[in-house]
């Protein structure tokens, strides 16, 4: 139900922005870094929390047409991109009512900041120049995460704008631009996931 995905060094720092920060690169800023922590030690945390984010990833993927799913970090973290044609109108920058919609299903998993660390990434084809595809991005990437803290309460979420930095596939035909073009949600398992994983029960209802 799930493949593995694995984060390349390019999108370490090149081109990177959170909506918080206007349109400056935001230097400092290491995606893998993010997503690599915290580190699981423990086997037998490891084995739980594995073992709930494929409940989790198996119950996203069930709706193929609205969602991709994969994990990386030896299935301890889950992906899922949407593409944007699904989120936006063609060369707007506003989260449409059908882009709400398909978003609303993973409203749960972030709303509590403490459960799952969220990276929230927009991505583009290569049609336009760097500048214009990172600030479009960002355009783009900043609707989203308005309307998420607004429907969650959670201010915590990572919302960064690649432009074209990181495509799928070579942007050689009108179906590999399609799906350059996405969004993807990365839920990292945070501190309080593991603490109740050492508990030896998983509840993200639980505070």
């Amino acid at each position: 139900m799930t493949s593995h995905r694995f984060l390349s060094i390019a999108t370490m720092i090149v081109a990177a922005m959170t909506w918080a920060l206007s349109a400056t690169a935001q230097d400092d800023f290491d995606i893998d870094d993010f997503v690599e922590t915290p580190a699981i030690k423990s086997d037998k945390v490891k084995k739980k929390v594995k073992a709930y984010q494929e409940e989790v990833s198996i119950k996203l993927a069930r709706d193929k047409e609205r969602y991709l799913v994969e994990t990386t970090r030896d299935d301890e973290v889950i992906v899922v991109t949407v593409l944007a044609e699904r989120l936006f109108d063609n060369n707007a920058t506003t989260l449409t009512e059908q882009g709400k919609s398909h978003l609303k299903p993973l409203l749960p998993y972030l709303k509590n900041p403490n459960f799952y660390k969220v990276l929230m990434i927009m991505h583009t084809d290569n049609t336009g120049s760097k500048q214009y595809l990172l600030d479009f991005s960002f355009e783009r990437i900043k609707s989203i995460d308005a309307w998420v803290q607004s429907n969650t309460g959670n201010n915590r979420i990572e919302s960064i704008a690649v432009g074209d930095e990181e495509p799928m596939a070579p942007n050689n035909s009108m179906e590999n631009r399609r799906n350059n073009r996405r969004l993807e949600v990365y839920l990292i398992p945070g501190n309080g996931m593991l603490e109740q994983a050492k508990n030896g029960k998983i509840n993200i209802n639980h505070r």
